[in-house]
C-alpha cells in the first residue's frame, strides 16, 4: 500500500510521466531506498513544491524511511527552478527519444508563456528585479528551443515533428509524452491536418540560363568540330527570330 504523504509538485516536474508501483525503474528505486536509505534528498522550491524526487518520496513511504528535503535556494544551480526540474527529471533512463521530444516542446512552451506573463506584469508595475521561481529567459524562442534539444539529446527532426503535433494535433502530445503513442504516428495525423496553401511558383531565371548554357555546351561537345561554325550561326539565327 502506498502511504506517501501528499506534497505539491512543481508544474515542470508534473510534465513528466509518473512511474507506477509495478514499473521496473520504480521497483529498483524502491529496493535501493529500502536497502541503502535515501541517497539523494528531495528538492523543493521556495513554495515547498517538489522539483525532483517525487518517486523517491514514494519509495521512502513504502520503506518506512523518513524523507530528507533540500531547498533549491541552497543548491549551486545556474538557472531557474523550472530549468532544474526539467534537467533533473530528464535524466530518467526510462524515457524514450519520442518522449523527450514531446517534453522539449512542452517545456519550451511553458518558458515562453511564463516569459510573456512576466513581461505583462512589468508593464503594470515599476521596473524591479524578478523574484520567485521564474526569471525571463531573454532569448529568442528558436535559440531557447535549440538549447533544450541539446539538453534532452533530441534531434532537430524529432523536435520539429513534436512541434507539428503540438500545433496541429495537440490532443496526441500527452499520449506521446506518456509513451503510449509513437511520435511518428502522431506526426502523420498532424501533417494531414496542416492547411495546404498553394504557393505561387517563382521562376528561377538564373537557374534557367544555367541549364540553357549547360545544354548548348553539351550539344557542341557531341558534334564534330567542323560543324561548330554552322551550329553557331543556326543558334544565333534562332535567337534573332524570337
Amino acid at each position: 500500500m502506498n502511504n506517501a504523504p501528499t506534497y505539491r509538485v512543481h508544474p515542470v516536474c508534473a510534465m513528466f510521466p509518473v512511474l507506477g508501483d509495478r514499473d521496473r525503474s520504480f521497483i529498483e528505486l524502491a529496493g535501493s531506498v529500502e536497502i541503502h536509505g535515501l541517497i539523494d534528498p528531495i528538492v523543493i522550491d521556495h513554495e515547498g513544491r517538489i522539483l525532483d524526487g517525487r518517486h523517491r518520496l514514494r519509495a521512502c513511504a513504502m520503506a518506512g524511511i523518513p524523507p530528507q528535503f533540500v531547498n533549491f535556494s541552497d543548491l549551486n544551480f545556474q538557472g531557474t527552478e523550472g530549468d532544474f526540474a526539467f534537467a533533473r527529471n530528464l535524466c530518467r533512463r526510462d524515457l524514450t527519444d519520442d518522449q523527450r521530444a514531446a517534453l522539449v516542446v512542452e517545456y519550451d512552451e511553458y518558458t515562453r508563456t511564463k516569459d510573456s506573463q512576466w513581461k505583462r506584469e512589468m508593464t503594470k508595475e515599476k521596473p524591479r528585479e524578478p523574484t520567485g521561481s521564474f526569471q525571463p529567459t531573454g532569448k529568442k524562442p528558436v535559440r531557447q528551443r535549440e538549447k533544450l534539444q541539446k539538453t534532452a539529446n533530441v534531434s532537430q527532426h524529432k523536435a520539429r515533428q513534436a512541434m507539428d503535433v503540438a500545433k496541429h494535433a495537440p490532443e496526441l502530445l500527452p499520449a506521446v509524452k506518456a509513451g503510449e503513442k509513437k511520435l511518428k504516428e502522431a506526426h502523420k495525423t498532424a501533417v494531414a491536418r496542416k492547411p495546404r496553401t498553394a504557393k505561387p511558383r517563382q521562376f528561377d531565371f538564373e537557374g534557367f540560363v544555367d541549364r540553357v548554357d549547360a545544354g548548348l555546351k553539351k550539344l557542341f561537345a557531341k558534334c564534330p568540330a567542323e560543324w561548330h561554325p554552322k551550329l553557331k550561326q543556326r543558334v544565333v539565327s534562332l535567337v534573332n527570330d524570337l
